[in-house]
């Protein structure tokens, strides 16, 4: 296991991913999601299914069914753009560009959905995350004035300066026992 103190601050985005794309996240975080989700009254919200090393989201959307908050998934696409999928409850799970589930719902403005929750290699303390390199959150977000949710384990928030002007900044960090408010 990789030590947040071992990492020096002066590794670059590339150096951060080579180091913490492989550590697999194990634990599941819903029950702090269900809880933030419930103070913030959030009533729609765009969320991931967990690929490779992603934190485990499975009990998310059957709470969210149960309390009446509209699903919605990003569908990635390869011309570095993405559209933002609503989920139906008869719906088909569809794969996106990079073979990442997603819904094939009606595609909605992403800029009206109440929160993200979004998933990433790691975050730094200051709530920046550090994703696969593509962009696509960071693109989406840009004048996203709705909740941003960061989604990891502790040992994936670093204490590294990576962030660069167009990295988008979390509201909030969800970890497997606490709820980080930036």
């Amino acid at each position: 296991m990789i030590s947040n103190n071992s990492i020096k601050t002066v590794m670059n985005k590339k150096d951060l991913r080579d180091t913490y794309r492989n550590i697999i996240c194990s634990e599941e975080i819903t029950s702090d999601i269900f809880s933030l989700i419930s103070k913030l009254d959030i009533k729609s919200i765009c969320i991931y299914h967990p690929f490779s090393n992603e934190i485990k989201i499975d009990n998310l959307i059957e709470y969210l069914h149960k309390n009446n908050i509209k699903i919605f998934y990003p569908y990635m696409k390869k011309e570095d753009s993405a559209q933002i999928m609503q989920i139906r409850e008869e719906g088909n799970i569809v794969f996106d560009d990079y073979h990442i589930k997603s819904s094939d719902g009606k595609i909605v403005d992403h800029k009206t959905i109440g929160a993200y929750l979004i998933p990433g290699i790691a975050f730094n303390d200051k709530g920046y995350r550090l994703g696969y390199g593509k962009g696509y959150y960071d693109k989406l977000l840009v004048n996203y004035k709705g909740i941003k949710i960061g989604a990891c384990e502790n040992k994936l928030i670093i204490k590294n300066s990576f962030e660069e002007a167009h990295d988008i900044k979390m509201d909030y960090i969800v970890t497997e026992d606490k709820i980080i408010k930036l």
